[in-house]
C-alpha cells in the first residue's frame, strides 16, 4: 500500500513499516496540514505512522504565511523578527523589506550558493530569541523555507516561510516582481 500526499514541493519518502511508504512533502506544508493527512489516514496506512510522522512533522517550521500577514506580524509584535536569507547581491541590486527589525543573513553564499554553515550561529548572535516568531523570506520561498527548516531544527520554535518571497513567481512573460510577492503587493521596500 501506498499513501501519497499531493501537496505542491520537493516530494520526499520513508518507510514506515513493512512494505507501507509514506510520500511527504519536505516543503510548502504547515503542520496542521500534515496532522489532518495523518489523522484521515491513520486507520488505512497502518502501525508507525504517528511515530514516523511525528518526527518529521517536528522538524518543520509552522507553516506558509503571504508577505500581507508577514509585515502585519512584524507591526503588531514587537518581538518578530524578518530575515532576509537573500544574497547580498540581491539586497544590493534587488532591494529589501523597509521594516524593523530586518536581518540580512544569506542562507547560500554568492556566488557558490553554498549552503551557509553558519547560519543559524548568526540568527543566534544578532539577539534573536528562541521564542520569537521568525520570518523567513527569500526571492520566491524556496530558500526560506530550507532557513526555516533549518532554525526550527536548531530549536527556534515559531519560524514561518513568506511563501510568495520578495519578488515573487514569474509571470507570463518570465518577470518577477509583478505577480506576487512583497514588492507587488505594495508592501514598503528600499533598494540600497
Amino acid at each position: 500500500m501506498v499513501f501519497g500526499a499531493a501537496v505542491s514541493g520537493n516530494m520526499g519518502s520513508f518507510p514506515l513499516n513493512g512494505d507501507v511508504c509514506c510520500f511527504v512533502p519536505s516543503t510548502f506544508v504547515t503542520k496542521d496540514v500534515m496532522f489532518g493527512l495523518q489523522n484521515d489516514r491513520n486507520g488505512c496506512i497502518g502501525r508507525g505512522i504517528r511515530t514516523n510522522l511525528q518526527d518529521r512533522v517536528d522538524d518543520m517550521y509552522l507553516g506558509d504565511v503571504d508577505p500581507h500577514t508577514a509585515c502585519r506580524a512584524l507591526a503588531d509584535n514587537l518581538d518578530a523578527v524578518l530575515i532576509d536569507v537573500r544574497t547580498s547581491a540581491e539586497w544590493a541590486f534587488v532591494g529589501v523589506p523597509a521594516v524593523d527589525r530586518l536581518l540580512t543573513i544569506s542562507w547560500q553564499v554568492f556566488p557558490s550558493m553554498q549552503v551557509n554553515g553558519g547560519f543559524v550561529d548568526a540568527v543566534r548572535a544578532a539577539g534573536v530569541s528562541e521564542n520569537s516568531e521568525i520570518y523567513c523570506i527569500c526571492r520566491s520561498g524556496a530558500r526560506s523555507a530550507a532557513a526555516a527548516t533549518a532554525l526550527t531544527q536548531a530549536g527556534f520554535s515559531a519560524c514561518y516561510n513568506v511563501a510568495e518571497g520578495f519578488e515573487g513567481d514569474l509571470d507570463g512573460e518570465r518577470h518577477r516582481g509583478r505577480k506576487n510577492g512583497w514588492k507587488a503587493r505594495g508592501l514598503p521596500w528600499m533598494q540600497s
